[in-house]
């Protein structure tokens, strides 16, 4: 991303990404009877938007958002069949750094 200026007051820089992979959930469980833990293979998806202010001294802020899909096979009990889940998240940060 390039620096933005004007007059003299920092302007947004905007950048738009799209990512796909595999992520490896773990889960475990509390429960009076018999169900021991289980991990599985999950293909997630995201789109994220990200805003940055340059600041002096080579500092800036930014805040992005992203919104990710996690689709994983879903087990209920002693089954053996399985159905496929999709759970969306929508997920906010803010941060500040500095360029070296």
């Amino acid at each position: 991303m390039e620096r933005a200026r004007f007059h003299g007051a920092a302007v947004p820089t905007k950048r738009w990404s799209r990512t796909w992979g595999v992520s490896l959930l773990h889960q475990t469980f509390e429960t009076a009877g018999l169900a021991p833990p289980r991990t599985s293979v999950a293909g997630r998806g995201s789109a994220l938007v990200t805003l940055r202010w340059d600041l002096p001294r080579g500092l800036f802020v930014m805040a992005t958002t992203a919104a990710r899909v996690l689709v994983f096979a879903r087990q209920r009990g002693n089954e053996a069949e399985s159905s496929t889940a999709a759970a969306p998240v929508l997920q906010f940060r803010l941060g500040l750094g500095k360029w070296f």
